[in-house]
């Protein structure tokens, strides 16, 4: 079976407390606040029109920070579209801004570089995105604590970077790194995909029957925290059949390969 990992998650932080701002740079920054609760809300195409607006104001006013702020949730709604040509000099330029406005070692700065070395990893540049979550861990580890989802999520982004350059052996503290924070906090779909990296790992490793036993844990988190007809489910079920054909359980994966067929059907 062919590795397919789940996707390298760009942080939502987009540096923050702009309240206090006045007159432009006050509106620029609703117009950020506004792009960021679209794209929460999986509606990427209309928050960067807000993004968009909020930069031409904060080039206007002057407001650097709320500019590299309103760049980082561009260059993150561009990736949402698969826009990674177009997002890489916006998160670049993001990234630039905050070295120079919060410094080279602030949170800021370390999230920035995160979201940059996620465009890397989508456009096969894998060298690129480890060098920058290599700056990027150290930073983020020391300004956010041990049991940040955020520290969480970057954790397993070097895991599927490191195992993309088929360098297991590094990739796998990074997994157990994410595992830890992940089950010491509430279930979620970031914790999901990182307990479906784990299931990876184990059949690289030839350990078919544990992989499937995680798939069906993932698959028991998904429909819960997703519910039954999420289409994100579907995959995680034609994921646990193909553990299941290894092992030769054929009647549960056919049974798995159903569901996922009904799923995606119902989501046409």
């Amino acid at each position: 079976m062919v590795a397919t990992f789940h996707k390298c998650a760009i942080l939502i932080s987009f540096g923050a407390a702009l309240a206090c701002a006045q007159g432009d740079s006050a509106d620029g920054a609703a117009l950020n606040n506004l792009g960021v609760s679209l794209r929460l809300a999986s509606r990427p195409a209309e928050a960067m029109v807000k993004f968009n607006a909020a930069i031409k104001m904060a080039e206007a006013s002057g407001d650097d920070r709320l500019l590299a702020t309103a760049l980082g949730g561009l260059g993150a709604s561009l990736v949402d579209l698969g826009e990674f040509a177009r997002a890489q000099p916006v998160l670049r330029r993001g990234l630039a801004l905050f070295e120079k406005l919060t410094g080279p070692d602030s949170l800021e700065t370390g999230e920035a570089a995160n979201n940059l070395a996620m465009v890397y990893r989508k456009s096969g540049e894998l060298a690129q995105a480890q060098r920058q979550l290599e700056r990027a861990l150290p930073l983020m580890e020391k300004c956010l604590g041990a049991r940040s989802v955020e520290l969480e999520i970057g954790f397993n982004n070097m895991f599927i970077v490191l195992a993309e350059q088929k360098q297991w052996d590094r990739a796998e503290p990074y997994l157990l790194r994410a595992l830890e924070i992940g089950r010491a906090l509430p279930d979620s779909p970031e914790r999901a995909d990182i307990e479906e990296n784990l299931a990876l790992l184990q059949a690289h490793r030839g350990e078919f029957h544990e992989a499937a036993q995680t798939m069906e844990q993932v698959v028991a988190m998904e429909e819960r925290i997703l519910g039954p007809e999420d289409p994100r489910l579907a995959g995680s079920l034609e994921s646990y059949a193909g553990y299941l054909k290894k092992i030769s359980h054929k009647a549960e994966a056919e049974q798995a390969e159903r569901r996922a067929r009904l799923i995606r059907r119902a989501a046409l």
